[in-house]
């Protein structure tokens, strides 16, 4: 059972991932926050750890390129790499609840 403090992170998660997908918040506060959030929580379990970071990391990258690369917006391929991270993220998180 999860507990109401890791509980509270998980939703905060969720929030910021919808926040993303409705345009109301940029791709870096995004993987900023998702990354405080991780680092907060309590008794993190390794495999989750593992597989949040599997799905964490290409949004980082991406992020990275396109700060290097001086782009403002995402191209085709970074928008379907992104969403599909999300999902993957969102499915993850829910998990956590079970």
């Amino acid at each position: 059972m999860i507990n109401p403090y890791n509980q509270r992170q998980m939703d905060m998660m969720l929030d910021r991932i919808n926040w993303y997908e409705k345009g109301e918040i940029s791709l870096k506060r995004l993987v900023n926050d998702l990354e405080a959030l991780f680092n907060v929580l309590e008794n993190k379990d390794k495999n989750f750890e593992e597989k949040f970071f599997s799905y964490w990391a290409p949004l980082e990258i991406i992020y990275s390129f396109m700060v290097c690369e001086k782009r403002k917006s995402l191209d085709e391929k970074d928008t379907n790499d992104v969403n599909s991270a999300l999902k993957k993220l969102k499915k993850l998180i829910g998990s956590y609840y079970d």
